[in-house]
């Protein structure tokens, strides 16, 4: 099955026909030969990319329901296979960890090595300068546990033909958090393995460990060579969202911060990073959380708990911002996997099944950061603050349970005054400017004890002070 690309404003698109409603994987594979695009589809996919064209590769029947994807590779050398490792699930409702192999990423294989047969997972691989090392986790037996993961490695020359490395101690007593290992990387003979405590290096293909330098972002380094290394993470959380957080180094063992700067990419809680002739690109999902940027809610609304993609450019140290007009609807253009082939930036986004969008990398236009838009006009307050009488408040209403609770202001808890306003049971109806459960309203101190709550001329409902303790919401 073959696909052809259209010209929209500088990029060229195709669709690559796979379902992705259950939240499928997805990731580029480059290197000597063509890209590849592998997904941990029901149970595998893949696609050889030849210009703007793909070609669905063959893949045989698997002995699984269905296929998780860690990571995929090319190996060291044009001769080398392609190989994808994952977590099988069989029809069981067990699960093992598994691999697949092809030689040009146009028909692949499943790996039938009772090496990789045990109890556990596959996080991410990497090529070697010899071969293959994938990562991941094995249930440990004899913990109290029944699903805790000890860090576990297999090396592999061929990709078909795997053993397990003894890895002395990695992860160790004080870390891992029994997920085993989430990433790998590798440098030649040098070897980096992350978990969620940190990162431990090996200078010998993984004969030998010790603790690394990194940052504990839980990723490991993409580039190498001339180019230096980059490793990106992201700091913060749902309540105060993420921010992408970056180090480069020239050598990977010196490293020196290099975030970009703010607004740039912030809320992007998963980084995805790849290496270009001048640098490296990062990209991901960008969304505005209503409960911990209510801010920004109030200044675009429409934006305000919507996913968008971004990619940025790390250039000669410096950041901006790529410009990514004509790839898509921009309300629904979002990066699942990126990579540079042949000096093209390539984006594989979800939505009615994958596309893959393509670019001249050189041709995209950089961008300076965008200026934090600015809040104006009555100021935005959380529950608990003081209040004065006539002004007016920006206030996110939780509604979640309804509109009756307003919140505690000056030391009293506000209920809704029987009569007035709007019934729980229509505030959704009523087109009103509600995201995420959180109503983007303004509340008017009409006296000691009175606060109106409005959207826009629309009257949500009036509130009066009473003793009774806040009700319970689930």
């Amino acid at each position: 099955m073959g696909g052809g690309g259209r010209e929209r404003a500088g990029w060229s698109s195709v669709a690559l026909g796979v379902d992705d409603e259950g939240d499928v994987a997805v990731e580029v594979v480059t290197g000597s030969g063509p890209p590849v695009i592998v997904a941990g589809a029901r149970p595998f996919a893949a696609w050889v990319v030849d210009g703007d064209r793909v070609e669905r590769a063959e893949v045989p029947e698997l002995p699984w329901r269905f296929f998780d994807l860690g990571g995929a590779t090319r190996g060291p050398d044009p001769e080398s296979p392609l190989v994808a490792v994952g977590v099988a699930h069989l029809d069981d409702d067990s699960s093992r960890p598994g691999g697949l192999v092809s030689a040009d990423g146009a028909r692949w294989e499943p790996v039938t090595d009772d090496d990789l047969a045990v109890p556990g997972v596959l996080s991410d691989v990497a090529a070697t300068a010899d071969g293959f090392v994938a990562v991941g986790g094995r249930i440990d037996p004899t913990s109290e546990y029944q699903d805790e993961l000890v860090p576990a490695a297999w090396r592999s020359v061929d990709g078909r033909a795997w053993e397990q490395l003894d890895l002395d101690g990695v992860g160790g007593p004080d870390g891992g958090g029994g997920a085993g290992l989430t990433a790998v990387a590798a440098d030649g003979e040098r070897l980096w393995v992350s978990d969620s405590a940190g990162t431990w290096v090996s200078p010998d293909g993984g004969e030998t460990w010790e603790r690394g330098k990194l940052p504990p972002v839980g990723g490991a380094p993409v580039g190498g060579g001339e180019g230096g290394f980059l490793l990106v993470g992201a700091i913060g959380g749902v309540d105060e969202g993420s921010r992408v957080v970056a180090w480069t180094s020239p050598d990977g063992e010196a490293w020196e911060p290099a975030s970009p700067p703010e607004g740039l990419l912030d809320r992007v809680a998963f980084p995805l990073a790849a290496a270009t002739p001048r640098g490296f690109v990062v990209g991901g999902d960008m969304s505005i959380e209503a409960f911990a940027d209510p801010a920004a809610c109030y200044v675009d609304i429409v934006a305000c708990g919507q996913n968008r993609g971004v990619v940025a450019a790390l250039e000669d140290g410096e950041w901006s911002l790529l410009d990514t007009t004509g790839a898509g609807d921009p309300a629904s253009w979002r990066p699942d996997a990126l990579a540079v082939s042949d000096d093209d930036l390539l984006v594989v986004t979800p939505g009615g099944g994958f596309t893959l969008w393509r670019h001249d990398l050189a041709g995209l236009r950089r961008l300076e950061p965008p200026e934090p838009p600015a809040l104006t006009g009555p100021p935005l307050v959380e529950s608990g603050a003081q209040l004065d009488v006539g002004r007016t408040y920006r206030y996110p209403l939780y509604v979640h349970c309804g509109a009756g609770y307003l919140g505690q202001f000056n030391g009293q808890h506000w209920y809704a005054v029987p009569g007035e306003g709007i019934d729980d049971e229509d505030l959704n109806d009523a087109r009103l400017p509600i995201v995420q459960n959180e109503l983007f309203g303004e509340m008017t101190v009409v006296s000691e004890d009175r606060i109106e709550y409005r959207a826009g001329d629309v009257l949500v409902n009036a509130y009066q002070p009473k003793p009774d303790e806040p009700p319970t919401c689930e």
